[in-house]
């Protein structure tokens, strides 16, 4: 298993990684004042991002700390899955299956869903267990998972189903993060805002604007990695089945391989599970190879390094961080420049994507805040 881990760690240091900038960009803007849903424009939920269940600034503020935070939970989820899955005929394939199609389909990508597949498989984990404590831990985990995806709620209400987890000690653990959080919102008075964020502004402008189907290789790959274990399920265990392809409503409405990760983990657990034969693992041995081989040309042909993190963030921290104020406003360019020059927008925030721009009391707000503040801006034209 120390041998599966350590490749696990050469995939990322030789084909690179993305941290969202996300991670640090928000917390530093709460801590200089900024409200989550009033004059911090976000949709997603308030967790891991902002909220009681954050990351500290100190844990995202330095990039070799984020970094060993995302190193730390992708080996974390390698291990438990691992023993999750050791009680089966060939665990070590498993996990290192689990790590090529991971790896491949966006595992070096540090988001929202590193976090889902990392309580996912500590939930695979603790099960095993049944002391009342850990029922209301698992329940816990439940609850983060649906902060962070609450469409998820169907899939993770079966998950709790079929795995013979239904009491009082589970609804508790499941409702407590979701209590905790309701009671933030209340102390912030930021309940209508939120309302129309998470409801409104979703269902209105993000799902119509930010829609986006895979293209025809994403498709062909995906369908060639996944197809052969989803039929091994339709012929053996068709529950399994049904709560995987609940949790490949990760990828809507926008399609993305780093939306993958909980589905590839469920999916390769649950078919670990079944009894297949020395035909049907010769066949998931083939595609794990192919996979295998499909990596290593990815490995050769792109270096990301810390891809949101280059020369050009430098140089351009370099030329604002002695500007004069508090404000800037970064247009088109990386905002990872807010917390390195210890500068901030005026007045509220607004990620720089085209469906929170398309809502005119976003697009007034902000205006509003440049023309008070006169602030400067980094324009990048190269930016569309």
């Amino acid at each position: 298993m120390i041998f599966l881990l350590l490749f696990h760690l050469i995939l990322i240091f030789i084909g690179g990684y993305f941290l969202s900038p996300e991670f640090t960009v928000y917390p530093y803007l709460t801590s200089h004042g900024f409200i989550p849903y009033i004059n911090l424009i976000d949709q997603h939920l308030p967790i891991i991002f902002f909220g009681p269940f954050s990351l500290p600034l100190w844990l995202v503020a330095n990039r070799t700390i984020l970094l060993g935070l995302f190193i730390t939970l992708l080996l974390a989820t390698d291990t438990f899955f691992y023993l999750a899955i050791r009680q089966t005929r060939q665990p070590l394939f498993f996990t290192f299956t689990f790590i090529i199609f991971s790896w491949f389909f966006g595992g070096n990508f540090f988001w929202l869903s590193t976090f889902i597949t990392f309580f996912l498989s500590l939930f695979l984990f603790l099960k095993i267990y049944s002391p009342k404590s850990i029922q209301f831990i698992l329940g816990f985990l439940i609850g983060l998972i649906f902060l962070i995806k609450p469409t998820l709620l169907p899939g993770l209400s079966l998950l709790l189903f079929y795995s013979n987890l239904t009491n009082p000690f589970i609804l508790t653990g499941f409702l407590s993060p979701i209590v905790v959080t309701l009671l933030y919102l209340i102390k912030l008075d930021a309940l209508d805002s939120f309302y129309n964020l998470i409801f409104t502004f979703n269902t209105k402008y993000y799902i119509p604007l930010a829609h986006q189907l895979p293209n025809q290789r994403q498709l062909l790959l995906v369908l060639l990695a996944f197809i052969i274990p989803l039929y091994f399920l339709i012929q053996k265990n068709k529950k399994s089945l049904l709560i995987s392809l609940l949790f490949l409503t990760l990828i809507y409405p926008r399609f993305e391989y780093l939306h993958l990760g909980p589905f590839v983990l469920l999916l390769t657990y649950f078919v670990a599970n079944l009894k297949l034969n020395p035909i049907q693992i010769s066949i998931l041995t083939l595609v794990t190879a192919l996979f295998f081989s499909f990596s290593l040309i990815k490995l050769k042909n792109y270096r990301y390094g810390d891809f949101y993190f280059n020369e050009e963030i430098v140089q351009a921290n370099k030329n604002v961080k002695n500007l004069p104020g508090q404000n800037l406003l970064i247009l088109g360019g990386s905002e990872l420049i807010y917390p390195l020059s210890g500068k901030t927008p005026p007045e509220i925030y607004i990620p720089p994507l085209p469906w929170y721009f398309a809502v005119s009391e976003y697009q007034n707000q902000f205006l509003s805040s440049l023309a008070k503040t006169k602030t400067p801006i980094l324009y990048y034209p190269s930016a569309s």
